[in-house]
């Protein structure tokens, strides 16, 4: 490993930034270099002018800290390969669209697949039927989009290099396990932090919303029948989907249900991916936001969180199945850059309309019925079967 160049780091940090930052520490740890120490107030409000003289420089530079005492910690900047010398922007890899398109064309058809067994067509045996699965389909490819570039799009917004979003198909009742995108440079500060995580969220709803409310508009009321469901298997109702219920039909008698039709129910999973990317651990949407605005109290409210979740878990053992998933990703978030630099008002707000989002998503079973939930390996065993039809 290179040595850091500790003369050069004392001029920038103590000489040309004059009052900045009282070192107290000095370590090297895990290949980086730390400095810990007194951060002047004069500054709490913008180290970007910092970062950027550092990466100028070489090096890369968290700040990490919420008050006088901060951490400073140096490492390498990937982007320049000799320290003080001026070197040409590396040409970054462009962007292949081919894994995304195919992704995507697959994801299509298996929400198409997903759709149309909602109609009892078994596509294996007519494939030309495949195209009753629209309804559901494109309404839920939609709200993902919307979901994923939002992300994006405050990514480019922040000078974040980010992936388009990458679709997921998979053989379930929905056809999918939704999308992602990847952030290939790090986060510089908590304002960029708590916009990228909302931005998803928010965007995602922004579409189910009215989707769900045009989808029960077209859904059918049944009597004495337990219909509201998707092959034969019982949907739970979130807050929110209990108030869009209301709004168009007024209180049901008990003795009703709704037929939910498909464009509905894609409706309703965009309302339950909404609530599942808000769970506030690690790198999730509500991790991110939970980071952005409560700091180093974040993990805390992921522990408080996934403990509830647990308890629920006796009752639905799904929600296990979730947070060993959870517990597998961690419950801690990285810091960005400047961990320093507040958020300012309105995004507090928009982060506390998200926790809002967060509660009014909440289905406590999303799935049920007298086959739901069904054993695990009864469910592995239904599992093999359909991916046997897919892959032999």
């Amino acid at each position: 490993m290179e040595a850091y160049d500790i003369n050069r780091i004392h001029i920038v940090l103590l000489k040309e930034f004059s009052g900045l930052f009282s070192p107290e520490r000095r370590r090297l740890a895990d290949g980086r270099l730390i400095y810990e120490g007194i951060l002047n107030n004069r500054y709490f409000t913008d180290i970007r002018p910092l970062i950027k003289r550092f990466q100028s420089i070489g090096y890369d530079v968290q700040v990490i800290g919420s008050g006088p005492r901060v951490t400073f910690v140096f490492s390498y900047s990937k982007t320049v390969a000799d320290m003080g010398t001026a070197q040409p922007k590396p040409i970054l890899p462009k962007e292949r669209y081919g894994k995304h398109l195919l992704l995507f064309g697959l994801t299509l058809i298996s929400t198409l697949w997903a759709g149309a067994l909602q109609y009892n067509v078994d596509v294996f045996e007519n494939p030309a039927r495949i195209w009753m699965g629209i309804p559901f389909a494109i309404p839920l490819l939609l709200i993902l989009l919307a979901h994923e570039m939002g992300h994006y799009i405050l990514s480019l917004r922040h000078k974040i290099r980010s992936t388009l979003p990458y679709f997921i198909p998979f053989p379930n009742i929905i056809g999918t396990m939704g999308a992602v995108i990847k952030m290939k440079s790090p986060i510089p500060d908590r304002k960029a932090l708590i916009d990228v995580g909302m931005a998803g969220p928010l965007a995602g709803a922004a579409v189910a919303i009215p989707v769900t409310f045009i989808g029960l508009m077209m859904s059918d009321i049944i009597v004495e029948i337990p219909s509201k469901t998707a092959g034969g298997i019982m949907l739970g109702e979130s807050l929110l989907f209990k108030i869009l219920t209301w709004l168009i039909y007024g209180h049901l008698p008990s003795n009703t249900q709704i037929s939910l039709h498909p464009v509905a129910f894609a409706g309703w999973v965009g309302l339950l991916v909404t609530f599942m990317n808000l769970f506030p651990v690690s790198q999730l949407d509500g991790g991110h936001i939970s980071y952005a605005l409560f700091g180093s109290r974040h993990k805390l409210i992921g522990q408080i969180t996934c403990l509830v979740f647990a308890i629920l878990g006796i009752f639905y053992w799904p929600w296990l199945i979730w947070m060993l998933i959870v517990f597998f990703i961690g419950l801690r978030h990285p810091p960005p850059m400047d961990d320093i630099e507040p958020i300012d008002r309105e995004r507090r707000i928009l982060g506390m309309i998200c926790i809002a989002l967060f509660a009014l998503t909440f289905i406590p079973k999303p799935f049920y019925g007298p086959d739901f939930p069904i054993d695990l390996m009864s469910l592995l065993r239904e599992l093999r079967v359909i991916l046997s039809r897919f892959f032999i």
